[in-house]
Parts: C-alpha cells; structure tokens; sequence
C-alpha cells in the first residue's frame, strides 16, 4: 500500500533509530508517546532499521492480534506471525481450537528457519514450554520431486506428527493414502496438495482443491509441518521408558501408547527434561520488546498463581506436575535476556526513555459535522490526514460524505484500512482517523467471509437403506439402494423400492424427480403400498381436493396484497445513508442484498410480506433497524413484535442505541411495565409521538390503535399462538411486514419457495464468526467445573441451562459449591419482572459470570462476552429449542462451546438420542435450515400444517404434500384466463396516508444536528428540561460539583511513607477533573508505589464520582440517609433517554416539584463503587480512557 509505506519512511525520517538502537542494552530501552497503531508503526520502522528480527511480547492474546493486525499493514506478510497463547486452563485436558494451534505451528517453524521476522505474542505463550527446538526441526520435513522417500515409512512418520488418516482430505492435518498417491492438508497452506510417487520416488506434486478434490496446479517441493506441538518420536519414546520411577507411570505409558491426548501439552516437563522456549526457538539473534514490561510482568503472575490455586485443588484427585514444570519463570526469561525494550504509557523509569509524542484522537460518536471541522483545522495546518474504512463498502460511504473537503485538499486521503486505532503525530504532521473512531463502530478483526449454502429441500434428503420413501404413481415403500441393471444391452443405475407383499419396483435414476424420502412423524410408521392397486390414487386425490382447499385460503391474502395499492416509501435520504454508516459491524453481503431487497419492495405500492431467514446471530436485527429508520424518516409508525419480553427489552436497547443521535423516540410495550406506563404509552401511539413500539403480544390486541402505522417486523413468528397469527394476518392486508426467523418452520419454506411469500435469506456468516464447538456428554460434574473456569479465566461469562424453576435455586448454590469464587445468579420467567430485567442487565453489564436459567433466554438474547453454554438435561428440548439455545454463545470473535448433558445411567428415547445426535452433526455456520427439516421429521408437523391438514401430510408424506399443494396453488393462481386467482381485493384499498400526514422529518434538512431537533422535542410530564448540548467542550464549561456522600478513605503511611508524597497526591486527586487523569493518576501510582491499598481506592471511587458530576453537568451530588439527590446545573446527558429510564422505575425515582433540575433517586448504597456503578448506567456513561 503505497501510502503506508509513504508513512512508514516519513517516521523512519522523523525519528533518530539508530539512537533507539542505543538504548536497547540490557538495563532495557522505553518507548513512550505511541498512542494507538502507531506502536505498530515504530515495530515496522525499527523491524527495516534493524535487519533484525523482533519479538513483540503482549499482556493478553486479544491485545497480540490487534498488533498483528496493524504490523500486516506496513510489514509484508511472510515477515510477521502471531503466536498466540492456547487459550487453555492449566491442568484443563481440553483440546486448544484448531486455529490456534496452526497459528502456533507457523510460528514455530518461521523461529527455526527465519532470522529476520517480528514475532507478536501473549506474555503466557512467552511463558510456555515446547517440545525442543532440534525435535521440532526434525519433525519438519521436504518432498520434492525426484526425492527418494521410503513409501512404506511414510504413513508412520505422518501419524507420529499428528496427521490423521481419511478417506478423502478435506481439512487441515489429514492424509489420505490411495496407491502411490498421497494427499496431505498441511497447516498454513490454502489448498492440500497431492504427491505421487512411482516406487519410492516423488514423480509430481499438485496443488489440489479440497472442495472438487480437482488438481489446481504443479509445484516443486513442499514443506510439511507437524500437525501437533508434541511430537512423540521413537527416541523420546525410548527415553520414557527410563522415566517410569520418577514420575507417574500411568501417564508415562499414556504418553507412550497414545502419543497424543487431550492435554498432552500439560506433561512437555516430563518429555524433555529441557523443554523449550520461546528464547530458546528464537536464540541470542532476536530483539525483545514488551508491550508494557509492567503489564506482562503482572499477567505473568497472575497467570502463575492460577496455575497454583488449580495444582492444590485438583491433586488430591490426579497425577499433576508442579506448578513450576508447567512453564517458565517470568523473571527467568528476563533475567539474561538479548537486548529488550518496553513499550509503555508513562515511563516506567527514569532511564534510557525516549518519548514520541504521539497521542490518541477523540472519538465523534456520529458527529460528522464536527469531525469535518476537525480535519479540516489540520488540513489548513498543512497536515496529511487518513481517513480508513474497514472494508470497501464503508469507504464508499466516507468518501461521500467528506466528498466537499476532498475536492479542496489534496492531503485528505480516504481508503480503506483495516487498522486497529487512529492517533496523532504533531512531529509528522499526520493525523489517522478510523471509520469506527466517527460512528463508534467496532473493531474489524481480518476474517474471509464463509461461502455458506444451504438447500432446504432435496428430493432424496438424507436417505438411507430401509427408510421410506414416496413414488409420485406408486405410493409408498422401503428404500432399498441403487442397483446397476443391464437393460437393452446397456448398464443403468436404478433406484430400488420395495413395496407390500416384497413387490419391488425399479425408477431409473435419471427419473429421480419422482421420488421423494417420506418425512412425517418420527416413529409414526406409514402405510406401504401394494403394486397394482388405486388405492394411492384414491389417497392421492382425497389429499389433492383438501389442499385445493387450503391454497385457496392461502392465495387469498396474498392475492389481496399483490392487488392492494398500499404506502410507497420514498428513496433514501441523507440520513439514512449516514445512519448505515453508524453501524459498528461490517455487513455480511447477504446482509446488503437482503436490505436492497427490503427498501425495493418498502418503495413499492404494493404491500410488502418479506420473511427474512438469517442464521442465529447473522445480522437479522440490524436489517430491521434500518428498515424501521427508512419508515420513520417518511413520518411513518413502525411496530416490532417479540414473542419475549426479555426480548423485547433487549431489542429496546439496540434500537434505543442505533437511534440515539436521531430525533426517532422509541418505546416498549409488555409486562416489564406497570398498568399506568402501558396506559401512556398506548395514547402515545395513537397520537403519533412514538415512532417504534417495541412490545410482544400485547401489541397486536384490538385496543392498540396507532396514529400512521407503516412498517410491521415480527420477530420468530412461529412462537406466538394461533389468535395472534390471525390478527397478523389482517395487518397483513394493510401495511408492509417483515417476518425474522432463524429457523424456518417448513410452511415459511415451501410458502417461499412457491413464490406465495417473498423471502431474503441471510447465509453468510459475519465475518468474525467461528463455528460453535459442541459436546453431547453424560453428565459430569468436573467437566462442567472446567468448562466454567475454563471461560472465565479468558474473561468471558457462562450460560447454565437448568429447566426447572422449583429446583433453580438449589442448582445455583449445588454450583456456588463447587466454584468457590465464581458469581452466580438465577434467572427464570416467575420471577418479578423487575427483578428479572435487573439480573438480565447486570449479566449484560458483566457484573457476574454464570447466569443459571430457565429457556428463556432461548429467543434473540445477544450478550457476545458469553461464549459457553452448558445445558442439563438436553435431552428433554425439542432440537429447534437446542439449536436456539446454543445460538445463544459464539456471537463474537472468540471461539465458542456448548456442552449438551444427558442423565448418567438413564434411558433415551429415541427421538432423544436422534435430536442430539443432529445438534451435534449440524455445527457448522448457517446449518438453521437443515436442523428446520430434521425438526419436521422428528417432531412432526401437526402445529405447522394446521389439524385438518396433518393427517393428510402424514398420509403421503411432507415432500409430496407439499408438491400437490403447489400444484394447487400454482393452478389457482393462473385463474380461469391467466389472471389472478379468485378472492383478490378490491384495488385501492390499501393504507395509503393523505398528503403531509405523519410527514414529520419531510422538509427538514437531512443534515441538521440531531441535538438541535431533540431541543425542539416535548418533554415527558417529569418536566426534565432539554440538554442544552449534546457535546461540548467539557474543561470550559466544566462545573464544579459539590458531592456529598459517605466514605472512608486516606492514604496509610505504609503505603507512601513521606507526608510531602501523600499531600502532593491528595492535591492531584482533588484536581482531577477527567476519567483520563484519574485513570492515568491511578496507574502512577500503582506503577510508583505498588497495588493500591483499600483507604487509597475509596478516595479514587470519590473522585470519579466528581469526575462523572463534571461530565454530565451536576452540580450537587448529595447523600441521605435514604436516597441521593443530584442537582443539574448544565446537563450533557441524552435528557430523552433518561426521561425514559425515570418513567421504567417511579418508585426509584423522583422530580423535585419545586426545582425540575433535582433528581432524587431512593435507593441506598452500600459503598461509593455501587454508587458510581449505578450512576454510569444511569446517564450512559462512557469513560474517555
């Protein structure tokens, strides 16, 4: 990229290298002034000075691939590698994830055969220990052609390097073996490639598509890696032997007959008795900088007491190695080290610093227009500034906007960059600014996006000897496999069927259309068919008359529709095309078309009835929001309809979020809110002052009246009741509807698929999604233990799945037991509503780790930190319950795990067994349509097809059901003359809303501020004025809060002995007036002084308490002795927003009737910490770290 390397050799310019050099003796060189990836850019400049290669040791793994990241924009690929840590428990026999591992392999062979690279890990990958260096070379081997290699040894040499043999090769560390050909997927190649040998020698060597299993093209030799990091060779095998009275000899001789086992890693210390290192991979040739020494110095010791606390509470169990044989000593590594550096915040020392004055710049939080005015400021001052987009579709949409200032400067550069953070060099004259920096977007970690096809209905779907099977003219019977038969003189495959009586019959296969694999109730055994009766014509025409019946019912709403001249939406505006931008993720291209597909038919006369299938957690939330944005911005009411009210909380939050920079006010309808909020909220839809109801069944009962409904999104349909069906039903005939769903019930399908119902599927995962790993075990008490810790040490949260309300309670203390200093709380639907919402936002917020709960958290909950699901008794939920319930984890970057427990020592029943057998087959990303059909045929469909018509479906089979009724369908729908098929409505009759009615947004320009529009906005009866400004220069208009509160708080003299200390910090903390300078104070003094004593960390809870009155504008904070009273002089919060959150919780609280700038909130506190907590969450605070 040429810019970046315009860049690159600017700061090579900038800045004395061959000075930095100096520093690196061994007393350590620091780097300080690297805001954001501008460490990535000091790493690259110093990698081209050097002609060195460089180890780059980080605190954690997430902070290793943001480096990574950013180093693969200025170094070129093959010279940097990331090496990330297992992401495993010490003493924890789970596997590490298969990308990880091949990631490590990489890395480990670039050590031996690389001198000059940059090497980015964790501090517990430096930690690790490997098999050796020499162990690990020799297990890396060369085939080119014409090489002599002993054929017969090969196989050997492969499965003691971890390969594993198939039949066909189709993913990485596998082999297949076929004559003298062999096929091999070696890690960190594309494709596998396949090696032909003519005795022992290598005659040709192919690239090879493992999709098509094709030849792509020749190459001269290949390096193969081992596909493990433990290679037990023959000689190490020999070497144990001797081990056997010094340690463990069951776990000697495991290693010995097994060579690899989950958690093999663990006994490396036995193996070799000088293991390796990543020093010892990377020699005395190697520079070393830590990413802060401070940091991995303090997650090096965390990491070691872990180890420590398991190593004492599992040994009485197990054979464990000491904690000192599972890695190396921190302090070890860096006692002699190769010349090292550290880069860190604010010099760790007084000596060898060198300070580059590079410094982060603010985010915009969608301000365009103020960020436009930035840049230009730089731009006048003669700087360069990038503007990166993560991706080329949001390149486009920059360009656009800053289309006006590119034109007048040539130095305004728009690209797209995939970089971790933006930053600011007044010494280079350059300022970076991220998309994700403007719109509060996230992070786009580099993923290819999944190719993800799935076929709902095949003729043949996964059929098998002896299951039944439907002939179109001859009925039902066994499926007995394909034959070769030689008939007029030539061979033909048929597909043999076997009727009553043993009557077989013989359909050529090129007539396979006419069969189909009989589904229908499992364990509901059909009626097989005698050769030579009517009886299947009979059947086949008493079925044909009633689903003739049914298709004129269908056709008649959707012929209604099609007739209707409803609300055509206009063309996007501005702030729609601004609003997408907002969006913190990149869209998945199916996401794209399925919205292209959406605005058409919304800007469409006709009425809309799209069903939108999207795999869970693919991005169906966020096509609706903007749907809804495009709705309202014609002036028009949108209506989202949740089958949870826990759902329908959640999607408050994410709409509420979205739209939070636009004047869109958008409330909640369901049981979370008392008779009096549902009471205003009902006559506010009626006058037109709430733009998106969101709300479950209670939104669609007759005394719901909205002012100009245009838009209807109903969130899995097929979970509300046959009355509400009804009544959706008639919405149907007047406004434009969207129906979500991630698991397709099969009338959606077929429905679809006949054209009756338009339909969008969303197939491609998001681009950083990973496949969920599950597990179907007998119950197990240590597994779960592992599992839980397991996730929360990688600080996620776990999900625990226990289906019975009465015995809730206990289960959560039976794991309080067993997880000693692991937070639990219990979630279930009899609980007080209240209560309930509290707990789900507190787990949001993280403010405990294991949520113990009923299904109800089976529906669109999307909490991303929880990427562990264990689910008890598994074998009691139907399979689209457990598809639904496992959907709830693997929504983020990191990798995901279900475990699915069955009873110990308990009988299934078969439909049980087959249920998780699915689950456990079907893991890949987008597999909702193929767990829709197993769902059908295990389950039946007597809920799907209606009672009249189950029996009928049950008769002739779900596939040749649904064939007649197309039939029938497609013959009304032709008419008498082609036309449309009886009981079309009347035109004209659509929704179609008078000139200017409801048009609220028409006519003001798109690009006024949406502050300025939330000042015109009405306040609710609370009397709360309008913020004065949304933003603003805090420091200049900062107030001085006077807080009031209880605390107990000093600095001891044992922990900063000199008075002088102690008075010059008190008199910083008091002048601190951002979350910034208390931060960075904090970490002052913890680097100068060590771990802040308990006294010192009230003082802090104090000051950010005054921090956060400076910031949102209060100018009294005061504490009673039940309840705290705040006092408004200038606020910054969105006043909307918080009139919302009063009107949730009266009872909480309070508006002064004299004073409507004083809040009063009833509640007491334990400690300031709580008191902070409840505060932040109040005013949606974000600290400015």
């Amino acid at each position: 990229m040429t810019v970046l390397s315009d860049v690159l050799q600017k700061f090579i310019k900038e800045y004395d290298l061959n000075c930095i050099e100096g520093l690196l003796d061994k007393k350590g060189g620091e780097f300080t002034g690297l805001a954001g990836s501008s460490k990535a850019l000091f790493i690259a400049a110093f990698f081209q000075h050097l002609k060195r290669g460089i180890v780059l040791v980080t605190k954690s793994n997430r902070d290793a691939s943001d480096l990574y990241g950013d180093l693969s924009l200025f170094i070129k690929d093959p010279d940097v590698y990331l090496f990330p840590s297992r992401e495993t428990l010490p003493y924890d026999d789970a596997r590490p994830f298969t990308e990880i591992v091949i990631k490590r392999i990489l890395a480990l062979h670039a050590f031996t055969k690389k001198k000059n690279a940059v090497f980015v890990l964790p501090v517990r990958t430096f930690t690790d220990f490997f098999i050796t260096k020499e162990v690990f070379e020799s297990s890396c081997f060369q085939l080119a052609r014409g090489d002599e290699v002993p054929f017969s040894e090969l196989e050997n040499k492969l499965i003691q390097n971890g390969y594993e043999r198939e039949d066909r090769v189709s993913s990485m560390g596998c082999f297949a073996l076929r004559g003298d050909i062999l096929d091999i997927f070696v890690y960190g190649n594309e494709h596998p490639f396949r090696v032909e040998f003519f005795d022992d020698t290598v005659d040709s060597i192919r690239e090879f598509s493992y999709i098509t299993q094709r030849s792509v093209q020749e190459v001269d030799e290949i390096t193969i890696l081992p596909a493990k990091e433990v290679v037990i060779t023959p000689e190490i095998n020999r070497e144990l032997e001797k081990k056997k009275d010094r340690y463990n000899e069951e776990i000697i001789e495991k290693i010995r007959d097994f060579g690899s086992f989950q958690g093999i890693e663990d006994y490396v210390a036995i193996i070799h008795d000088d293991p390796g290192t990543v020093l010892d991979y990377a020699g005395g040739e190697y520079i070393i900088i830590f990413d802060s020494f401070t940091d991995c110095l303090k997650q090096a010791r965390f990491f070691k007491k872990e180890t420590e606390r398991l190593y004492l509470e599992k040994k009485d169990k197990f054979f464990l190695l000491p904690p000192e044989m599972m890695s190396a000593e921190f302090s070890d590594l860096v006692a002699d080290p190769p010349a090292f550096g550290s880069i860190s915040i604010l010099p760790e020392s007084d000596n060898n610093v060198f300070d580059f004055g590079i410094s982060e710049k603010k985010g915009y939080r969608g301000q365009i227009k103020q960020f436009k005015s930035d840049i230009e400021e730089f731009l006048i001052d003669g700087y360069m500034v990038i503007v990166g987009a993560s991706y080329e579709g949001q390149t486009n949409r920059v360009r656009e906007l800053l289309e006006d200032l590119m034109k007048d400067y040539e130095d305004l550069l728009v690209m797209t960059l995939d970089m971790h953070e933006g930053f600011l060099s007044h010494r280079m004259k350059l300022l970076v600014v991220l998309d994700r920096e403007i719109f509060s977007r996230k992070k786009r970690y580099k993923r290819q996006f999944l190719e993800v096809k799935s076929a709902p209905f095949t003729g043949m779907l996964d059929i098998k000897n002896g299951d039944y099977i439907v002939h179109v003219d001859h009925g039902i019977g066994y499926y007995r496999g394909i034959e070769k038969l030689s008939t007029g003189g030539v061979e033909k495959d048929f597909i043999k069927i076997e009727y009553r009586d043993g009557d077989e019959i013989f359909i050529p296969v090129d007539q396979i259309n006419r069969v189909q694999k009989y589904i229908g109730h499992e364990g509901r055994i059909p009626r097989i068919d005698r050769l030579g009766t009517d009886t299947w014509k009979k059947v086949k025409a008493h079925v044909k008359k009633s689903v003739k019946n049914l298709a004129k019912e269908l056709i008649e709403l959707y012929s209604i529709r099609a007739s209707q001249i409803g609300y055509s939406f206009s063309k996007d505006t501005e702030w729609q095309y601004e609003f997408e931008s907002g969006f913190r993720y990149e869209e998945t291209p199916d996401q794209i078309r399925t919205l292209e597909e959406l605005k058409r038919d919304m800007e469409d006369p006709r009425p809309m009835d799209r069903l939108v299938c999207g795999d869970v957690g693919f991005g169906k939330t966020e096509i609706a929001i903007r749907a809804a944005f495009k709705a309202v911005m014609d002036g028009k009411q949108v209506a989202v309809l949740v089958p949870t009210t826990i759902l329908a909380e959640q999607h408050l939050g994410t709409f509420a979020d979205r739209f939070s920079l636009y004047p869109v006010k958008v409330d909640m309808l369901s049981r979370f809110k008392t008779h009096r909020e549902q009471k205003e909220i009902i006559e506010n839809l009626k006058k037109g002052t709430i733009d998106v109801v969101i709300g479950t069944h209670r939104l669609i009962q007759k005394d719901i009246m909205f002012k100009d409904l245009g838009l209807v999104i109903v969130d899995e349909e097929q979970r509300f009741g046959v009355e509400h069906k009804e009544r959706l039903k008639q919405l149907r005939k007047m406004v434009d509807v969207i129906t979500m769903t991630a698991t397709p019930i099969p009338r959606t399908l077929y429905m679809s698929m006949t054209k009756i119902r338009d339909m969008s599927v969303i197939e491609t995962p998001p681009r950083d999604r990973m496949p969920i790993e599950t597990f179907v075990l007998e119950y197990n008490e240590e597994i779960i233990i592992q599992a839980i810790r397991r996730e929360i040490e990688r600080g996620g949260q776990v999900y625990y799945v226990h289906n019975r309300v009465r015995t809730i309670e206990e289960k959560a203390e039976s794991l309080k037991r067993i997880l000693p200093g692991v937070t639990i709380e219990i979630a279930h639907g009899r609980m007080d509503e209240r209560d309930l919402e509290e707990i789900m936002k507190d787990f949001f917020d993280m403010e405990f780790q294991v949520l113990v709960t009923t299904t109800i958290i089976e529906s669109g909950l999307d909490i991303p930190n929880v990427n562990t699901i264990i689910m008890e008794r598994a074998d009691r939920f139907g399979l689209s319950q457990l598809y639904q319930l496992r959907g709830r984890v693997g929504r983020s970057k990191r990798k995901a795990y279900a475990y699915l427990f069955y009873p110990t020592g308990k009988s299934m029943t078969e439909q049980a067994q087959k249920r998780l057998m699915v689950i456990n087959d079907h893991t890949e990303l987008g597999a909702g349509y193929s767990i829709a059909m197993k769902d059908l045929e295990i389950r039946g469909a007597g809920n799907i097809l209606g009672r009249d018509q189950h029996g009928d479906m049950l008769t002739v089979g779900f596939e040749m059901y649904v064939k007649l009724l197309d039939e029938a369908i497609q013959e009304l729908r032709r008419g008498p003359a082609g036309g449309p098929a009886t009981g079309t409505g009347a035109p004209g009759s659509g929704t179609a809303a008078p000139p200017g009615a409801g048009q609220r947004f028409n006519g003001s320009h798109p690009g006024r501020q949406a502050r300025d529009v939330l000042q015109d906005t009405t306040v609710g009866p609370d009397g709360l004025p309008p913020a004065e400004e949304a933003h603003g220069d805090i420091q200049s208009t900062a107030v001085s809060p006077v807080v009031d509160v209880k605390y107990s708080g000093f600095i001891p003299k044992t922990y900063i002995e000199s008075e002088k200390l102690r008075i010059e910090v008190y008199r910083r903390l008091s002048g601190v007036r951002t979350t910034y300078e208390l931060n960075e104070l904090k970490d002052e003094l913890n680097d100068r002084f060590g771990l802040l004593p308990n006294e010192l960390l009230e003082l802090f809870y104090f000051a950010g308490l005054k921090v956060l009155c400076i910031i949102v504008g209060i100018k009294s904070l005061r504490e009673k002795e039940d309840e705290l009273v705040l006092v408004f002089e200038k606020s910054r919060v969105d006043i909307l927003q918080l009139i919302r959150k009063i009107n949730k919780n009266r009872k909480l609280f309070g508006i002064s009737p004299r004073d409507h700038n004083t809040l009063h909130v009833y509640r007491t506190f334990e400690d300031n910490i709580l008191k902070l907590d409840f505060l932040k969450d109040l005013f949606d605070y974000e600290e400015d770290t």
